[in-house]
Order: structure tokens, then sequence, then C-alpha cells
């Protein structure tokens, strides 16, 4: 009976709990709760601004990641629907006007070919 313990046991051991994608569960949450202002400024170089920015810029790369196929060979192939596709996600969740759009989208681009050259090189190694 103790042979069949530590089997179970290490099989329960053998289970590695990994980190999953970032979806902003916590930052929905806390939209929905208590219907934060979700506004936004940039600066005169076009990074993000204010209280919010480092909620902004976690949005954007969530959502960046999770509607750019990794196997694109680059943010310039990207297609012009999908890049508007994630700008008005982007622009739901958040006030913005369409000035912004090319600020947010270089953005967007920038956090994907991140995204892309670690996922790159930890399959590499």
């Amino acid at each position: 009976m103790d042979e069949d313990n530590r089997e179970e046991s290490s099989k329960e051991v053998s289970k590695k709990r990994t980190r999953g994608p970032t979806i902003c569960k916590k930052f929905k949450k806390r939209i929905l709760n208590q219907n934060l202002d979700c506004t936004i400024s940039f600066d005169d170089l076009g990074n993000p601004i204010g209280d919010m920015r480092r909620d902004f810029r976690t949005y954007v790369g969530s959502v960046v990641r999770f509607q750019v196929d990794i196997n694109v060979e680059s943010w310039d192939v990207v297609n012009d629907g999908l890049k508007d596709a994630i700008w008005d996600d982007i622009k739901n969740r958040w006030k913005l006007d369409d000035s912004n759009k090319k600020n947010v989208l270089e953005r967007a681009g920038k956090q994907w070919r991140d995204f892309k050259d670690v996922k790159l090189r930890s399959l590499r190694k």
C-alpha cells in the first residue's frame, strides 16, 4: 500500500504549474467594479503618461499578443484590417482620439516584436 501512495504522490508532484498568458483579468475586474476612468494621455514622444500608463501598456501588449500570430514575419506584414481590429479593441476599452491611432499601433508593434523575440529565443535554447 505504501508503494501505491508513493506512486500517486509522485504523479501529483510531476504536474508543474506554469504561467498562462496575460489577459488583464484584474484590470478588467477593476474597471467593472470601480467604474474607472480609462483616459490616457501621451507625451511629445508618443509615450503614455498618467496613473494608468502601466495598465495601458499591459492591455495593449495582451491584445496584440492574442490577436497577431507569432509566425507572421514582421509587423509590417500584418494585415491593415487586423491592425484596425486591434485599434478598435483598445479604443473600446480606453478613451482615445483617432489622432492617437498611429502612436498606439506603433506601441503595439513594438510590444509584439518584443514578445516574438523572447518567445523565439526561448524556443532556440
